[in-house]
Formats: structure tokens, C-alpha cells, sequence
């Protein structure tokens, strides 16, 4: 997760904690959970009042699905404080995007179809349509243990169920790398993590972006083989204005020499465009064609 929108999401909450929705003793989050006890006020964040919870990254989550969010505050037997929120989405795939996108990948599974990431005084796990973030507030230094347990009990009590997007599935099983996989919706979805040049550029619906053996890659899925075509013409036509020399073009594929010299393939595949740089082009294409 980038540090500035680690600061933005606490000094959202701060700033939020007097015009919220009071609601003492609501479902989520949990009362109580492990070792870790919530004070009694829970926040409650519906439709525009999200952007006082967080402020400046609040229309990243309308784009993937927004329904609304719960905060609450929990604190231990040692007297550290931990900020909780909880964020509802409209459906698995949108949490798991906005969980992976915030922790710049999609973390560890914990159990099958719950997922944490941690980091310095800090953590995210994501569970059905629900992501939820951790964050020290006041006290000694919360571990990654802590927060993976803090996460997991309060996933424990949530009534949620789901897998990742089958997309992620599919590339986890041709090795590509868990940190830094983002599954994105819409274009915010993909801004932080462009990784190649023109992409800004296309329209964009749904799909995955991260690395296979240190090289870059990113696959757009579409509501149909036409759109995914009109929209491989448009990214090759910006492509070929920033680069030097086509190496080879088809009417699916074209790899274009790209600077430093190296190789970008693009590959259009059903609903599917691959973008891939280096030697694994094929096995991103291979383990996304129908």
C-alpha cells in the first residue's frame, strides 16, 4: 500500500469521527474479537459521507462498487488503539479489487477465501464483499501476526463467502507473482498500476495487472470478442506511436519493440487482450484463453 493513501485513510477517519452515524452495538464490526476489544461507537458511512471517511481516495471504491462502510476503534490489554474499517461492497470481485489495489497485491490466504496483507503498523484483509483495513492508532508497534489474527477473527464473524476473481485464480496457477497482482475495475481501478505506456489511453472494463518472473503484464476482459477487438486496435495504434519498430503484426497479435529494446506483445484472445513484456508473454496467454 502507498504511504499517502495509508495517511489520507487514517486522517479521513479522524477528521469523520463527529459527523458520522452513531450506531452503538452494530453487527459489524464485531464486539469483540480475540484478544482486541471495540469501543463502543461504530460509524456508519452510506453513499457521499464515505468521502469524509476518506478523503481524496473515496471515488477509487464508487467506481469498483461502493455500498457503504462501518469504523469503529478497538483496543487491547497492552493499550494500543487500532482504527477498523470495514468497507461493504456490491459484490466479491469489487472488494477483492479494492482490497488488492490498496495493498498493491492480493496478500496471503489465510484460509480459503479469506486474504491479509500487512505492513508497518497496518493491514487489509478481504473476505467476501467485504475489505477491511487496520490501522495503529496509539501504543507499542502492532506485528504482522497481530493484525493477521485482528483480521482473521473479525472475517470469522462476517457471513461472507467467496474466491477470488477466476482471472487471478487462472494467473496464481501460471506462477505469476502474488505482490503486486491488482484486479481492477474501470479506469481509477488500473491508474496506480499502468504498466506499460498508452494504457491510459483505452477504455477500460475489468482485468488484472502484475508481473510473471519480474516481467509485466496486464489482461483486459470485456463483455465480448468485438469490443475487445475495437479496443486492441486502439492500444497497438498508441503503442506504435511511442515505439520504434513492429517486430511482427497479425490480426491478434503484434509485438512491438518497445525502449531499451525489449518486447512488448499484445494478444487478443476472445474478450481478452494480453499485454506482456519479456518471455512470458505465452504462458499469460496461454492460461487466460478460453
Amino acid at each position: 500500500m502507498r504511504p499517502i493513501f495509508h495517511i489520507i485513510l487514517l486522517s479521513g477517519l479522524m477528521a469523520a469521527a463527529g459527523g458520522s452515524i452513531a450506531c452503538a452495538g452494530d453487527l459489524l464490526p464485531p464486539r469483540v474479537a480475540g484478544k482486541w476489544n471495540r469501543h463502543d461507537t461504530v460509524a456508519v458511512f452510506n453513499d457521499q459521507q464515505v468521502f469524509d471517511l476518506i478523503d481524496g481516495g473515496a471515488s477509487l471504491f464508487f467506481e469498483y462498487g461502493f455500498v457503504r462502510a462501518y469504523a469503529a476503534e478497538y483496543g487491547d490489554a497492552g493499550g494500543r488503539v487500532l482504527s477498523v474499517e470495514l468497507y461493504e461492497m456490491s459484490d466479491p470481485a469489487a472488494a477483492f479489487g479494492v482490497f488488492s489495489s490498496l495493498s498493491d497485491g492480493i496478500g496471503k490466504e489465510i484460509q480459503p477465501g479469506l486474504r491479509v496483507s500487512t505492513g508497518e503498523d497496518f493491514g487489509f484483509f478481504w473476505k467476501g464483499r467485504i475489505m477491511g483495513s487496520m490501522t495503529l492508532l496509539e501504543g507499542p508497534a502492532v506485528g504482522a501476526g497481530d493484525f493477521t489474527t485482528l483480521g482473521s477473527s473479525i472475517a470469522g464473524a462476517l457471513h461472507e463467502s467467496a474466491f477470488p476473481p477466476a482471472l487471478v485464480g487462472r494467473l496464481m496457477n501460471a506462477g505469476c507473482a502474488a505482490d503486486g497482482m491488482v484486479f481492477f475495475k474501470g479506469q481509477l481501478g488500473l491508474l496506480n498500476h499502468l504498466p506499460f505506456q498508452g494504457v491510459h489511453m483505452i477504455p477500460v472494463e475489468t482485468g488484472v495487472t502484475g508481473t510473471k518472473g519480474g516481467d509485466p503484464f496486464v489482461v483486459f476482459t470485456y463483455a465480448d470478442s468485438a469490443r475487445s477487438l475495437s479496443v486492441y486496435r486502439l492500444w497497438v495504434k498508441e503503442m506504435l506511436a511511442d515505439s520504434s519498430a513492429v517486430v511482427r503484426q497479425t490480426q491478434r497479435e503484434t509485438l512491438i519493440r518497445i525502449r531499451d529494446g525489449e518486447i512488448l506483445t499484445v494478444s487478443l484472445t476472445a474478450a481478452n487482450i494480453v499485454g506482456a513484456k519479456g518471455s512470458n508473454a505465452s504462458d499469460i496467454i496461454h492460461a487466460i484463453t478460453p
